[in-house]
């Protein structure tokens, strides 16, 4: 609850007051109760975890694509996959890279595919024309211990396979 107060901010409470403002002498503070918790750390587990939606299928656009290098040196594109449709539209569902190594141009075939470019004979293609392109895409739950810090994390991860272009997903549904 706001209360306006033409008091001295030194005679407030500390402690009792949240989003204190002076408005032309006055002070505008809103009042809480204090309230001490008390809750038994013991059986929450130390896990990090990295989900917005949950496991699935969604037509997702490529939202943003973020150029660097696999541990091979190849070079990898990183793809920011949004959710187009429904309740979570909007929502970022995860993450995927193409790396464009002799191992991982078989995945980049599949992926380019599906999000619409023609994959016949060479292909010219710079990393901003994925930008707005849309598939749907499988995303699951993968669970991993960080080497760094030892602590697990979830997060959604795209299987090998995991692009249908939008004719592919309309063909199965039909």
């Amino acid at each position: 609850m706001w209360r306006l107060r033409s008091t001295p901010e030194s005679s407030l409470r500390p402690g009792r007051l949240r989003g204190v403002t002076h408005l032309s002498g006055m002070v505008l503070a809103q009042e809480c109760e204090e309230m001490a918790m008390k809750y038994d750390f013991s059986e929450v587990e130390d896990v990090e975890v990295f989900v917005s939606i949950p496991e699935g299928e969604y037509l997702c656009r490529v939202a943003e694509v973020r150029e660097g290098t696999a541990r091979d040196e190849s070079l990898r594109w990183s793809l920011r996959l949004e959710v187009v449709e429904g309740e979570l539209s909007g929502r970022t569902a995860g993450w995927d890279s193409m790396t464009w190594s002799s191992r991982g141009v078989h995945r980049v075939k599949h992926v380019l595919g599906a999000l619409g470019f023609e994959m016949e004979g060479t292909v010219d293609v710079d990393s901003e024309e994925l930008l707005g392109r849309q598939a749907h895409v499988t995303f699951r739950e993968e669970e991993w211990e960080n080497p760094e810090t030892g602590r697990r994390q979830v997060r959604l991860c795209v299987p090998f396979i995991g692009y249908r272009s939008e004719e592919e997903a309309a063909e199965s549904t039909a």
